[in-house]
């Protein structure tokens, strides 16, 4: 299989943002991404720090969902996706 056709059938989702208080500190170890292949989505594990802070730990990669495979092939043949509009009141 060549390169780029092995490329598209990856892709890279970023962990979820830490919630620290500002003086918190994050372990070095900890997770900041994750390949998955076509068919696979993520589930995070999360860290309760003492301080009322979380992070991500860890992660568990499951197949998709047939409900999640059909939204992301219609976001795909719509193009990309748009996030939703917020109304300010």
């Amino acid at each position: 299989m060549a390169k780029t056709e092995r490329t598209r059938k990856t892709r890279v989702v970023a962990v979820p943002p830490p919630q620290l208080p500002s003086s918190g500190l994050l372990p070095a170890n900890r997770v900041l991404s994750v390949v998955l292949q076509a068919g696979e989505d993520v589930e995070w594990t999360w860290t309760s720090l003492p301080n009322g802070g979380s992070y991500v730990s860890g992660y568990a990669i499951v197949s998709r969902s047939p409900e999640t495979l059909a939204r992301s092939t219609e976001r795909s043949s719509r193009g990309r996706a748009r996030a939703p509009r917020v109304r300010s009141s």
